[in-house]
């Protein structure tokens, strides 16, 4: 499934080249979708990674623009 309908389906600003913070501290790009998850490169490697599990959307800055982590609830900038 696309970016797009991952940015649909869950409301998220996933789009390719977009910078986010997974598993609590690691920074990645990412770089694609595949089955209704984001494809996330962090260094050299590229992880599969839902939308809205421990995912943190940053803006421009590197300031949080959305984040999934800790209670669950969507924190929107």
């Amino acid at each position: 499934m696309s970016l797009g309908y991952i940015r649909r389906r869950y409301g998220v600003p996933a789009r390719r080249g977009k910078k986010v913070r997974v598993w609590g501290g690691d920074i990645g790009v990412i770089v694609g979708s595949s089955d209704g998850w984001i494809k996330v490169r962090v260094g050299k490697d590229v992880f599969p990674c839902h939308p809205t599990w421990e995912i943190e959307y940053l803006d421009e800055d590197g300031d949080v623009e959305v984040s999934f982590v800790g209670s669950g609830e969507t924190m929107r900038k």
